[in-house]
């Protein structure tokens, strides 16, 4: 019985101490907040783009890539296994994906199209069915048109003083949104 009464004396001691002095309890150093997350980095542009990123940095045009050119091909197209600079410049970049080295432009071969260019006044304004990507950028898609030949379906955008469009062979609006909302700045 000792015990017992030495502990709850204890208790009731220590529980008084913390009840009459409130400065006690405040004293004690709050714990460190958690660091806050480092930004996640920016995906790679995809693969395909390996061989001709050193000839991008002949362009003053803030190069923008994806990470996902669509090589898994849901819509049955050909994978994309080859990327080649149509135009460079100062002022504007295009590069065609396409399959396999030797296409050179022709259609049968031709994946898409990939445009960075300084905006111009006389250049024509956006236009199409106009949509948002993931970071709130307002975008327009353009289905293709169908002539003597077809155009690609395409999404353009405009950002701090550049144009940027994707264009893609016979591509939906969900894939060419996800390829484009895949798009991130080559440093």
């Amino acid at each position: 019985m000792h015990h017992k009464a030495l502990r709850d004396l204890l208790s009731l001691t220590l529980l008084s101490l913390a009840l009459l002095s409130p400065r006690l309890v405040y004293a004690l150093p709050a714990p460190a907040p958690a660091p806050a997350p480092a930004p996640a980095p920016a995906p790679a542009p995809d693969a395909v783009f390996t061989p001709i990123l050193p000839k991008l940095k002949a362009t003053k045009v803030p190069v923008l890539l994806p990470a996902d050119t669509n090589r898994k091909g849901e819509l049955g197209m050909p994978d994309s296994d080859h990327a080649r600079i149509e135009d460079i410049s100062a002022t504007r970049y295009e590069i065609a994906l396409e399959v396999g080295p030797d296409c050179q432009g022709a259609s049968s071969c031709h994946i898409g199209t990939i445009v960075g260019e300084k905006l111009s006044s006389k250049g024509p304004p956006l236009k199409g069915k106009k949509i948002t990507l993931a970071d709130g950028q307002a975008a327009y898609f353009t289905e293709s048109t169908c002539g003597a030949s077809c155009t690609d379906n395409s999404i353009s955008w405009n950002k701090g003083g550049f144009h940027y469009t994707v264009a893609m062979k016979a591509e939906n609006l969900p894939i060419l949104t996800r390829i484009a909302n895949s798009f991130h700045p080559i440093k």
